[in-house]
């Protein structure tokens, strides 16, 4: 379990999910499904 960077409530990351990032050469995500979602969703209403 990891604890979200953003709202700080732990979500799990899959090791199928640690595999595919490893293998495209990018970091573990940070914050949660959820706090993911409502910042790209916020990111296109400022663009």
């Amino acid at each position: 379990m990891k604890t979200c960077g953003q709202c700080k409530l732990e979500f799990q990351i899959f090791d199928e999910d640690r595999e595919f990032y490893k293998k495209i050469n990018v970091p573990e995500q940070i914050w949660c499904p959820e706090c993911r979602t409502m910042h790209r969703c916020y990111e296109q209403t400022i663009s």
